[in-house]
């Protein structure tokens, strides 16, 4: 048995037609039925799939500079068999089975005294119950194909969270935010997520370590981190392709002989793989790395920048400035950011980005995330201020959800027993979900005004957004507290105090919120509200 991902067809797609099959990774340039996009049925192994092939491309096809990318992107559809033979320099190091290296697996995790454990453990959801967004049912996977042990494994290297002592995270840390551009099919957007190699100069790491292993950390023995105050591996001591292949766990696939069942995809007389050998203390990455396809914030001087990690509080429009623009200390994912600064826009009609990953807590997913995110094609002299704007516009969003999350807690203080479930993350979710339009209707109109230089426009714009987010926080309170009879005297009271106190404190014209989104309040305003003036006008700051 001789299993190798860059011949085999073992890459599940939807195609044009409608059909699901699996490819080849250099299928995806097919262009009859051409494949849309990974559909595996299990989002979290489409998005390790999709960072595959983008890694692939990335390591084999790099254009020269956006100019080079847009020819490609212009020109005639690449053929098949040449981007097969692009792949083929690489092929030794992408063996899933053998007795050399193996693909995301240790080359001697065998001689060091491994544990057994089963196939099913490399499912960072195994076990995890009582969340619709987790894929996997404990005692249900006892054996999987060969292609879904494939995904299954780059899945957890890609996006490693905590797994006890020695059991290294993710070159990203924990449960990082994968972030793609997405077009037509599987082959643009594979393109669009694509560094030139200029851009790749931007990505920490040592271009002239050039060695196989530099790049595929499983073709020479992992550097371990046993030894106390192990400095771990930093930047210079990789190619920075690395970020794409990066293996923090020592595994490697025990094979037996015959056929059997996949618990995952359900293919039946097959290859199958029951369990692994694992050894803790692997590659352990430290240091000021920047995933291309991972936003991350600047914490403190000196320190290295923070990967975007997934929260229980979802995805939504709250993080599109950082996933997007960027910033003051925030860092948009690179192929995101060449996207704008090579005006690539101009080019691919890119409108819309995926950011998906899982919430973790330690060790234990929490849930796993996925959100469609608008791309706007911002011109680089008004890019500064939309990227300011936006995040006020932000700040006044998570001011008014704040205050709904108390006034909805204070109507139902005395009736805990009463409350539907989970009321904050009912809350929250609600909320986003609510003012997710006017967001992005705000910012589109923003960025209109920016490009007309009409000041007036802009501050209508924020006034607007304003008075929407007032209003969607009293839809959500009175959809989780309406005022009914039932209630009684006291509870009835109660509510309608809450309701009160939001109606005030999230009024568009409230100075808070005025400041929020960068409108100053009139001296004389703050007068009329100490009873002593008139009503001011708002006005930008």
């Amino acid at each position: 048995m001789k299993f190798n991902l860059i011949d085999e067809r073992w890459i599940p797609v939807l195609r044009r037609s409608g059909s699901i099959e699996r490819i080849a990774p250099w299928q995806i340039a097919e262009a009859e039925h051409s494949p849309l996009r990974v559909q595996s049925g299990r989002p979290d192994f489409d998005a390790a799939l999709l960072e595959f092939l983008i890694g692939l491309v990335q390591t084999v096809f790099s254009p020269k500079d956006g100019e080079d990318w847009a020819g490609v992107y212009e020109g005639v559809r690449i053929k098949p068999e040449l981007l097969q033979k692009k792949m083929e320099p690489v092929r030794d190091a992408f063996w899933l089975d053998g007795d050399g290296p193996r693909f995301m697996q240790d080359l001697t995790v065998h001689q060091d005294g491994p544990d057994h454990k089963p196939v099913a453990s490399l499912l960072m959801d195994d076990g995890v119950s009582g969340d619709s967004s987790l894929f996997a049912k404990s005692g249900r996977y006892e054996a999987f194909c060969l292609p879904d042990a494939a995904a299954a494994i780059m899945t957890l290297q890609a996006f490693a969270p905590s797994g006890g002592a020695g059991h290294r995270t993710s070159l990203r840390g924990g449960g990082p935010i994968s972030v793609t551009l997405q077009d037509e099919d599987l082959w643009r957007t594979v393109w669009c997520n694509i560094l030139s190699q200029k851009a790749l100069r931007s990505i920490p790491g040592d271009l002239s370590r050039d060695k196989s292993e530099d790049i595929f950390p499983w073709m020479a023995p992992t550097r371990t981190s046993e030894k106390k105050g192990d400095p771990g591996i930093s930047p210079e001591q990789i190619h920075p392709l690395q970020h794409y292949w990066a293996m923090p766990r020592r595994y490697r696939f025990h094979f037996e002989d015959g056929v059997g069942s996949c618990d995952i995809c359900g293919e039946v007389g097959v290859p199958v793989v029951r369990s692994f050998l694992s050894r803790n203390y692997g590659a352990n990455y430290k240091g000021p790395y920047l995933h291309p396809l991972t936003p991350y914030t600047d914490v403190k001087p000196g320190q290295p920048p923070n990967p975007k990690k997934g929260d229980g509080a979802g995805l939504s429009y709250r993080d599109w400035p950082l996933v997007c623009l960027g910033g003051e200390a925030r860092i948009p994912p690179r192929v995101v950011d060449v996207f704008q600064t090579e005006e690539r826009w101009r080019t691919a009609p890119v409108r819309q980005l995926f950011a998906r990953g899982y919430a973790v807590d330690n060790m234990k997913p929490l849930r796993f995330l996925e959100a469609g995110l608008p791309v706007l094609h911002v011109e680089e002299a008004f890019l500064d201020q939309l990227q300011d704007d936006a995040t006020k516009l932000v700040r006044a969003s998570e001011e008014v959800r704040r205050t709904l999350n108390q006034q909805v807690k204070a109507a139902w203080k005395k009736r805990p027993k009463e409350q539907p479930g989970d009321v904050q993350a009912r809350v929250d979710a609600a909320f986003w979900d609510q003012t997710t339009a006017a967001f992005f209707d705000s910012v589109r109109e923003t960025k209109g005004a920016l490009e007309k230089e009409d000041a007036e426009e802009r501050i209508a714009a924020k006034k607007r957004y304003l008075q929407a987010i007032h209003q969607a926080a009293l839809e959500v309170f009175d959809e989780l507290c309406p005022l009914e009879v039932e209630l009684g005297p006291d509870n009835l009271a109660r509510t309608a105090r809450a309701r009160r106190a939001l109606l005030v404190f999230t009024r568009p014209d409230t100075p808070k919120l005025l400041t929020a989104v960068g409108l100053a309040v009139e001296e004389r305003r703050a007068k009329r509200r100490a009873g002593t003036g008139r009503k001011g006008n708002p006005k930008e700051v």
